[in-house]
């Protein structure tokens, strides 16, 4: 299983890559990344596929409405509780 910090520093350096990416800041782990213009719809679509792609995970319809997936903690936490069911 990956630890959670080499997750969010994944998931945080994925983010600031994007065009769209806020340069002078960096996102919190508890910060919500919707409302904070770090995604858009149509990067939650790629933030997915990346997300499933370099953590082995596949995730389910439930797991979008879940608080843990606007966050990068979450977001951590929800590919481990995956990566712990295979």
């Amino acid at each position: 299983m990956t630890s959670t910090c080499v997750i969010q520093e994944s998931i945080i350096d994925w983010l600031q890559q994007r065009p769209a990416a806020i340069v002078s800041e960096r996102p919190l782990p508890d910060e919500d990344i919707y409302r904070a213009g770090w995604v858009d719809s149509f990067g939650l679509i790629e933030l997915i596929g990346y997300l499933e792609a370099s953590f082995a995970v596949s995730f389910a319809d439930s797991d979008f409405g879940l608080a843990d997936f606007r966050t990068v903690g979450g977001l951590a936490r929800l590919i481990q509780r995956h990566q712990a069911n295979v």
